[in-house]
């Protein structure tokens, strides 16, 4: 988490990557993530209140507007 909050204060554009995780901060406004292989993903609001959100494909889909 401390890496995280690390790139949200400097607007870092950093991707992080190990063998189970790719982790990177999404900006305000529309975005679609492709993966082939993705077991899991995770969500985790910085900064700001989150208005609106859509997921497609996950086990359990979030649908806020």
């Amino acid at each position: 988490m401390s890496n995280l909050n690390a790139m949200f204060e400097h607007e870092a554009r950093l991707i992080f990557v190990s063998d189970n995780n790719i982790t990177f901060l999404l900006k305000p406004g529309r975005h679609k993530i492709h993966s082939f292989e993705m077991l899991k993903c995770g969500l985790i609001p910085i900064g700001n209140k989150v208005a609106n959100i859509t997921t497609e494909g996950l086990k359990w889909n979030l649908r806020k507007y």
